[in-house]
């Protein structure tokens, strides 16, 4: 039989695959490496939202801090739901497309979504400051 006219298998060729493997993927910053999970549907994924905010140390410390903003390196909570550079609590906001944001939990609609996440922070009784000011003319909040 006539001698083989393949090429010699280059060897740097099998260890590439190798070394692919033991190279780290580094990712840029503010990106993470881990994967948010997934529900089975969007209630499950805002029930978990709810939960992971209400044990929150800015909600449980006294006196409450302000909330982190969806993306910053302290949002732990909405796995990037919600409006990125926003109040944490837009990742509990419908925008149905009409100028107007959502609760998604008692369904009431706002033209502004400073007021939109107002009510958010209502549900989950949220203070995180003392304004000083009487404006009902009766009490301090």
């Amino acid at each position: 039989m006539p001698p083989s006219s393949a090429l010699p298998e280059d060897p740097s060729a099998n260890n590439l695959e190798a070394t692919l493997h033991e190279i780290p993927l580094s990712l840029p910053d503010g990106q993470s490496s881990v994967q948010a999970p997934t529900y089975a549907s969007e209630q499950e994924e805002l029930d978990a939202i709810r939960a992971r905010i209400r044990s929150a140390p800015f909600m449980t410390s006294t006196p409450q801090c302000m909330e982190p903003c969806v993306g910053s390196p302290e949002d732990h909570y909405t796995g990037g739901r919600g409006i990125t550079g926003k109040s944490i609590f837009t990742a509990l906001i419908r925008v149905p497309g009409c100028g107007e944001y959502q609760c998604t939990q008692c369904g009431l609609k706002n033209k502004k979504l400073e007021r939109a996440i107002g009510d958010q922070a209502k549900h989950f009784g949220f203070k995180p400051y003392i304004c000083n000011q009487k404006h009902d003319r009766k009490t301090v909040w």
